[in-house]
């Protein structure tokens, strides 16, 4: 069994005082095709664990006091309906724009004076004291991110302003 290991990572450097409230964006794909990695394309019980994955998250982030806004960008009517179960905000993704725009598209949306964070809509073993412990490390520097176990892929990145 892996284990995330939480490495605020600078990439601009320097210690500077950020924000203490987050913007959070969840870009999220279709259902369609998400978790071809875990299970073959054909069964039935993707979908579901994406939907699950995304509960998680969206429990943790509502748990997180630094968590101001969460958006949860797509397309997929499910998610949108998971989204405002969960009592936060979606958006719709242009279709097969892929998640980079998704995200760039829920950044442009966030309040001023809130910090923007990027985060995967499938980190199931997110709490919000993990939340807490990731956004108060990263407020510390003007743009950071948190890679993924392999390290070939990003879970989280967090920046102070959109333009950042």
């Amino acid at each position: 069994m892996h284990h995330a290991r939480v490495v605020p990572v600078s990439i601009t450097g320097g210690l500077i005082n950020g924000p203490t409230q987050w913007a959070i964006v969840l870009p999220v794909k279709a259902l369609t095709g998400a978790k071809t990695r875990l299970l073959p394309a054909d069964d039935p019980a993707r979908p579901e664990l994406a939907l699950a994955f995304l509960r998680d998250v969206l429990s943790a982030l509502s748990d997180s006091e630094a968590v101001a806004q969460v958006t949860v960008v797509t397309d997929d009517a499910d998610v949108q309906q998971v989204a405002v179960e969960a009592n936060h905000l979606w958006a719709p993704e242009s279709p097969n724009r892929g998640l980079n725009e998704a995200a760039l598209f829920g950044a442009s949306l966030t309040p001023p004076g809130l910090g923007i964070a990027i985060v995967a809509g499938d980190l199931p073993c997110l709490t919000g004291e993990v939340m807490d412990f990731v956004l108060r490390y990263a407020g510390i520097y003007e743009r950071s991110f948190i890679a993924d176990t392999q390290g070939i892929g990003t879970t989280m990145l967090m920046s102070h302003t959109i333009a950042g």
